[in-house]
């Protein structure tokens, strides 16, 4: 058979090392850290499950934490919030390597000081990498069966040469488990239209029933892949007779297994998506950090004013960086060709509706929500990757033989094969020397302890930041992702007024807690310019920019310890940096941590 020739097999051995290769360089030697907050996020909240506290945060968001204090009142444990942010599924499976590998707790997790790498975060990167494989196998066996051992091998070489691909493969972010569950799903889809077509009725049942199970399952890794799977139910409901019979089991079964979370949400928040819900502000503001920072939705109206405009912007948007959400695969923008081609392959036919259909709800969801960065745990678009590459490619081969070049074909092919795995895979390829030089200098220079990933120092943040807190005190940041995961501390994010900051705490000391300190970090300074930093931070952007202050004077005080609006903080954080006593430089000027009573300054270096 053609598929067991030499020839073949030495290409999927040829393809299946590069994987391996590529997956094991990033995650061993170039690797460093965790670089997404809700890669962090979704972490901390796993390491809580592993401890058997279900599913809690220590990140504390303001919103939440106002809206909580008003459905749960005193019942509130503000220290052991139930997390309604995040979905369950990704979180449950980094539970699980947290809890076998003994990471849950502190002192095995505690990093070493020949290290500035967290060991929990190559665990969750591992675990991202370990789905990368899965699904590139997968999406190897599936585009042979639809098209031919050449098309597969190419398109799966692409994938694995994508920088988005690669990077989302270390990430901690639930992409590549998506990944793996939608090219299953698709697969079942398949059987059940070559089983309709053939009349095996039960069959399409049971095929559909899988298929459906499995994209509930994708919507319990990522909130927003419930758009796929809408597009998926209207495609079954046209295509399958009798019209909309087979689309009903997969709506009772996600009402099924999403009824829970929603009854748990409305318990905690009074709002049957929780905290997610705000997340809508993202699209129709452009800023879902604010809603999240205020104390009540009312401090923050939702303008709804030009919402169709907005949203048909957004959408053209998201059509703009298309290229990019796709993995930047030069030959995926050719599937919208390919949808007016009729292939010999009904099958092909058929899955390219499919495919457009929940590509379309994919857009109008991401478009909603304001999605518009392609490395991001809501990304959708990077699910189609595989089919549109395929279906570009299998177009470009049609093109290729209606020319009829005979004796050159095969060679036609092979150049175009070169110039597409050239375009797309060029930047990492370029890329992966110097990436590689620059690991193995960092490594070097710092004497085997690695260089975190910017703007993170977990060396700080897990070690001494833990040591100077007790577990009933929350540390307000800009950072609480971060502090939560690697300080293994709550941490409240900094709001925008001091007096929200104090009926926050008002909050806190029901639960016999209160707020011991506060730190700032490059996520705020850094990262944004001045007028952002003070339409941002509002009353706590002076203190926001006392570390770059710093930089040019050790003599004079910085600002903020002399604002009228931070009196109260100032007094009781002492923000005097010149005050040695009561502050804490962790790394250089660019992490300080003004805590209430601590007693002496200490620095971490890199």
């Amino acid at each position: 058979m053609k598929a067991h020739r030499p020839s073949n097999t030495a290409i999927r051995v040829v393809i299946f090392a590069l994987l391996i290769f590529l997956s094991m360089m990033q995650l061993l030697f170039t690797f460093q850290g965790l670089e997404h907050r809700d890669a962090m996020d979704q972490a901390q909240i796993s390491r809580e499950v592993a401890r058997g506290n279900g599913f809690t945060t220590q990140f504390i968001r303001p919103i939440d934490l106002q809206t909580s204090s008003e459905v749960q009142g005193k019942s509130l444990n503000a220290l052991a919030m139930k997390d309604t942010y995040q979905p369950p599924l990704n979180i449950l499976i980094d539970a699980i390597a947290l809890k076998c590998t003994g990471m849950d707790s502190y002192d095995n997790s505690r990093i070493p000081d020949n290290s500035n790498i967290y060991g929990p975060d190559r665990i969750i990167a591992g675990l991202s990498t370990v789905f990368f494989i899965v699904a590139m196998g997968l999406a190897f066996y599936l585009l042979r069966r639809l098209f031919d051992e050449g098309i597969a091998s190419v398109v799966t070489v692409l994938m694995i040469l994508s920088n988005l691909f690669l990077q989302f493969a270390a990430s901690g972010l639930p992409q590549m488990l998506m990944l793996s569950l939608f090219l299953l799903a698709m697969n079942s889809l398949l059987t059940a239209v070559k089983a309709q077509e053939e009349h095996i009725v039960p069959k399409v049942w049971i095929h559909i029933g899988i298929a459906s199970a499995l994209l509930v399952l994708m919507v319990l890794s990522c909130w927003l892949s419930v758009w796929v799977f809408l597009g998926f139910l209207i495609f079954v409901a046209i295509h399958f007779r009798p019209a909309g019979a087979f689309a009903l089991p997969g709506v009772g079964l996600l009402l099924l297994v999403t009824g829970y979370f929603l009854l748990r949400n409305n318990g905690a928040t009074g709002s049957w998506f929780g905290t997610s819900v705000y997340s809508i502000y993202n699209g129709i503001m452009g800023e879902e950090d604010t809603i999240m920072r205020a104390v009540s939705q009312g401090t923050v109206p939702l303008d709804t004013k030009g919402l169709l405009i907005m949203l048909f912007g957004s959408s053209l948007s998201q059509v703009d960086n298309l290229y990019q959400n796709l993995g930047s695969i030069v030959i995926t923008p050719f599937f919208f060709i390919a949808l007016f081609h009729t292939y010999k392959n009904t099958l092909l036919n058929h899955l390219k509706w499919a495919l457009l259909a929940m590509w379309l709800m994919a857009t109008v969801g991401m478009a909603l929500y304001g999605i518009k960065d392609s490395f991001s745990s809501s990304q959708l678009q990077l699910l189609f990757t595989p089919f549109f590459a395929a279906y570009g490619l299998s177009f470009i081969y049609i093109m290729i033989a209606r020319l009829k070049l005979e004796k050159s074909d095969h060679f036609t092919k092979g150049f175009i094969i070169f110039i597409i795995i050239a375009v797309s895979a060029g930047p990492y390829i370029l890329r992966f020397g110097p990436e590689l030089s620059r690991a193995l200098t960092f490594m070097s220079d710092t004497k085997g302890k690695g260089v975190p990933k910017w703007p993170y120092f977990p060396a700080g943040m897990n070690g001494t930041l833990h040591d100077m807190t007790k577990k009933d005190q929350v540390i307000m940041t800009d950072q609480p992702w971060a502090v939560a995961w690697y300080a293994d501390r709550p941490a409240l994010w900094m709001p925008k007024k001091v007096a929200e900051f104090d009926a926050l705490e008002n909050i806190l000391r029901t639960s016999n807690s209160k707020v011991q300190g506060i730190l700032i970090t490059p996520s705020s300074h850094d990262t944004l310019g001045m007028r952002r930093i003070a339409l941002t931070y509002g009353d706590f952007a002076p203190l926001v920019m006392d570390g770059n202050l710093l930089r040019q004077t050790t003599k004079v005080a910085p600002f903020s310890a002399a604002c009228d609006q931070l009196a109260p903080i100032s007094s009781r954080f002492r923000l005097d940096l010149t005050d040695k006593k009561y502050n804490s430089i962790l790394y250089g000027v660019d992490m300080i941590y003004y805590a209430e009573d601590f007693n002496a300054q200490q620095t971490i270096h890199p």
